[in-house]
């Protein structure tokens, strides 16, 4: 229980985050936010969410944060 508030409390602002880098087109902040997050959700068992993490890691590490999530 005490992981999954400690979790609840740093995903907002991981999110918040991202959101920013996202629209500032600062890739190395959406990595580090996305690596975050993803090792966040993998201790917490959201698989599926973490790899949408992982996606967004991966379009920072690139550089390239062109594609769209549907």
């Amino acid at each position: 229980l005490k992981v999954i508030e400690m979790f609840r409390a740093d995903s907002v602002l991981v999110v918040a985050r991202l959101q920013e880098a996202l629209a500032d087109g600062n890739a190395e902040e959406v990595q580090q936010g996305a690596h975050r997050i993803k090792g966040a959700l993998l201790t917490l068992g959201g698989k599926p969410a973490a790899e949408m993490a992982m996606r967004l890691e991966h379009m920072g590490r690139a550089g390239d944060l062109a594609e769209r999530f549907e």
